[in-house]
């Protein structure tokens, strides 16, 4: 009987387990209702940031399609001094580098290992290696050595003595304990067209009231994706369970012109009859949003967080800016990443403000639900000319993207190039290959 048993369960996804007395069986019970915090999963290909710059491997940038993504711990360097690799992109195009600083630890924390990383681009230099390009960025500073941390950078490209566009370093500045890095990494074309003429000016901040709960819709029960590239997609609504220590991700579509609206509402909560005063005030759930580039975007204030003990009350958020190509040249950090049109991302994180966990806790999941939908009128975007380039010279140990590559993701020349290439094989080869070669070329730029 025990081999049958424990084959129907595993057939249908659970567990067999003998229990010889009512002590046995009411532990076998309460393992079966409780699990460890699942971590953040950072991108599998990872690079070495170096001090010496004459080291440095090369970054590789992916487009705004398909951004290349790869992972690095760089060491922690005296005040002011960086670590570096190599990076390239074309002229009239902007770096996006999106990051997640990941936890050492599993869980939570009141009190953590505090540190500090940011992001610049630098030219040549042994000591003082001389700031490039127009930078913005928003780093990242942290007392919780727990919770995934957001940051980012976008530069333009500089072409100075100081800086020679093909000796360009993405540098790294760490302060304490060095921590994991998941990058997103791309080089968007500034384009000429931006679409709608809604993408000439930025976007107004939206407002508290301008966000209300709403009732769930077409439902889906689901697993909050432990990263971007596994994140669930939300076509309205999704019911997932979620434990304290954990960051959950949603996808979601958001268009040009529109921003995303979210209700999240705490459905059950098995700890909450057991739970003291001081648990119940400590125990929340905490909202942030991202674009596909790994960009942090801000949500409007005081929308941000829902205590677990609120069960059947929810709370209505959303991002403060609708997406428009304009807001992407604001001086204001909050605002600067609300540029991108398609595939965003809602995080759910379940905090704990008194006590810690680890990834030994036993926890009871809390079922919740939240339901995504685009707000506002849909508009035309810009059309950006995919034709990135992979960065090349030195070294080079080159990381590439999790998702499967199409063409505009592999190592490509300028368009300079690319004709140039056409124009030498037109000489040697016959009119027939000139055709074929042609038709690649244009199929590889359409990619």
């Amino acid at each position: 009987a025990r081999a049958e048993l424990t084959c129907v369960a595993n057939v249908t996804g659970g567990t067999y387990a003998d229990a010889s007395s009512k002590e046995s069986l009411k532990a076998t019970l309460t393992k079966a209702a409780t699990r460890t915090a699942v971590g953040y999963q950072a991108a599998q290909k990872t690079i070495e940031f170096t001090p010496n710059q004459g080291d440095a491997q090369t970054l590789e940038v992916g487009t705004v399609d398909n951004p290349a993504r790869v992972s690095a711990k760089p060491p922690t360097m005296p005040m002011s001094k960086n670590s570096f690799v190599k990076v390239n992109f074309p002229n009239n195009h902007r770096l996006h580098v999106g990051y997640t600083v990941v936890p050492n630890k599993i869980g939570t924390r009141m009190l953590g290992d505090a540190y500090g990383l940011g992001m610049g681009i630098y030219g040549p230099g042994a000591s003082s290696p001389y700031p490039c390009g127009d930078t913005d960025e928003n780093y990242v500073t942290s007392v919780d050595d727990a919770e995934p941390e957001l940051g980012w950078l976008m530069s333009t490209k500089e072409n100075s003595n100081n800086c020679p566009p093909d000796k360009l370093y993405l540098g790294v500045r760490t302060q304490d304990a060095p921590h994991t890095v998941d990058m997103t990494v791309a080089a968007v074309p500034i384009p000429s067209d931006k679409g709608d003429a809604f993408n000439e000016s930025p976007s107004a901040a939206r407002a508290k009231t301008d966000v209300l709960p709403f009732a769930g819709g077409n439902t889906t029960e689901v697993k909050g994706g432990t990263q971007a590239d596994n994140a669930p997609e939300v076509n309205d609504t999704a019911i997932s369970e979620i434990v304290e220590g954990e960051t959950q991700y949603f996808a979601a579509p958001v268009g040009w012109g529109q921003a995303l609206d979210a209700t999240v509402e705490v459905l059950d909560d098995p700890s909450d009859k057991e739970n003291s005063a001081s648990d119940k005030i400590a125990r929340v759930l905490k909202f942030s949003a991202v674009n596909s580039l790994g960009e942090e975007q801000s949500l409007i204030e005081d929308t941000d967080t829902l205590r677990v003990a609120d069960i059947r009350k929810p709370v209505a958020t959303g991002t403060m800016y609708p997406i428009s190509y304009a807001n992407v040249d604001v001086n204001d950090v909050q605002q600067q990443t609300a540029w991108l049109g398609g595939k965003n991302y809602f995080r759910v994180r379940f905090e704990r403000y008194v006590g810690s966990t680890d990834e030994h806790t036993q926890l009871k999941p809390v079922k919740y639900r939240v339901t995504l939908r685009p707000s506002g009128k849909e508009v035309a975007g810009p059309k950006f000319d995919n034709t990135a380039v992979k960065s090349s010279g030195g070294s080079d140990s080159p990381s590439t993207s999790m998702a499967a590559p199409d063409s505009t993701a592999q190592a490509q020349n300028t368009g300079l190039s690319r004709w140039l290439y056409v124009g030498v094989g037109a000489l040697a080869i016959l009119l027939l290959v000139v055709v074929g070669v042609v038709m690649w070329v244009v199929r590889r730029s359409k990619g």
